[in-house]
């Protein structure tokens, strides 16, 4: 049976969890690549180390082993330039080599990071494929269970959309009697294949439980001729049960529909006997009654009625003794 298309949102606590994990994987890459500190920069720290060191040696240590000196100027612009003299082969021997490792190393971390970012991610899309996989094969299950119990009842049952009339879903026995593949029956409006009509069931020829069902919203029954694939009539009780949205609007009708042609066919032979057997006994010449255990008269055939100048369906149900005797 064709069902309307559905969706599939997994939330906790009223939020999107895959959300949560994309946004909290998004801050997790932001963070995952350390910046050390820049080569250049420990590159001047070091040179102003050097030069506060040499400042400390002319200015501290060495007046306190040697008396005099050049004075402060010389000292500073002796410092100067031996840190000048000294940077170069700082910059080509820890520095430059510093540089490239670190942006070695900030490449490889990248990577680390954008690995680590991508097995995140498809760690939540298996996740969330298992929860949809399992979501999927409950709803699978349902359906299935749904389709066997359908099939599984003696009556044709059909699901039928409101606003058209057209046939969107029904069971094997439905199939069966209208002669049609499931494919084939799917899409055709009932009253189409089943009072081979070109709209609906009106009175006061037949009443429509649909219409029936759309107008006052419950259940109804009415009983119809049908016809079958090979144009044998069946006679059938019809029922629809209304189907609400989840908006309270009727969207569709479950339409039953019991096969009684037997049912009817016996009510047929035994109305046809009753008439025989009462034509017999209204054929008898003599006036004949049939009386209960408390003298009732049951029955009375129409030469009693005319002996007693009273209709017999007027003497059914008084007592005999006041019929013939009047006592």
């Amino acid at each position: 049976m064709k069902g309307r298309p559905f969706r599939c949102s997994c939330r906790l606590n009223g939020r999107d969890e895959y959300k949560d994990k994309r946004d909290d994987m998004k801050r997790e890459k932001k963070k995952a690549v350390p910046y050390p500190t820049s080569p250049t920069r420990l590159f001047f720290v070091l040179l102003l180390a050097i030069f506060g060191l040499e400042m400390l040696i002319m200015f501290i240590i060495l007046p306190m082993f040697f008396r005099g000196g050049e004075g402060v100027v010389p000292n500073i612009v002796d410092s100067l330039l031996l840190t000048l003299l000294i940077a170069p082969y700082l910059w080509i021997g820890i520095v430059r080599p510093l540089r490239h490792t670190a942006a070695h190393l900030k490449e490889e971390l990248q990577k680390k990071a954008e690995e680590l970012v991508a097995a995140q991610e498809e760690l939540v899309r298996k996740e969330k494929l298992a929860v949809f996989g399992q979501f999927t094969e409950t709803l699978r299950k349902s359906l299935e269970f749904s389709r066997t119990v359908m099939n599984s009842i003696n009556d044709a049952i059909s699901v039928i959309d409101v606003s058209d009339y057209r046939i969107v879903g029904c069971n094997t026995v439905f199939l069966k009697q209208v002669g049609l593949a499931e494919a084939d029956a799917l899409g055709n409006r009932c009253y189409e294949l089943t009072h081979r009509l070109t709209e609906p069931c009106r009175p006061p020829h037949e009443t429509c439980p649909l219409m029936e069902t759309v107008l006052t919203g419950k259940y109804s029954v009415a009983e119809h001729q049908h016809f079958m694939r090979s144009g044998e009539k069946m006679f059938v009780e019809v029922s629809a049960s209304p189907i609400f949205d989840e908006n309270g609007k009727m969207a569709q009708v479950v339409h039953v529909t019991r096969d009684i042609t037997e049912r009817k066919r016996s009510e047929e032979r035994l109305r046809i006997s009753a008439e025989e057997w009462q034509s017999t006994f209204d054929a008898i010449s003599d006036g004949v009654s049939i009386h209960d255990s408390e003298m009732t008269i049951v029955r009375a055939n129409k030469s009693l009625g005319e002996f007693l100048g009273t209709p017999s369906q007027e003497l059914i149900g008084r007592q005999c003794h006041k019929v013939f005797h009047n006592s």
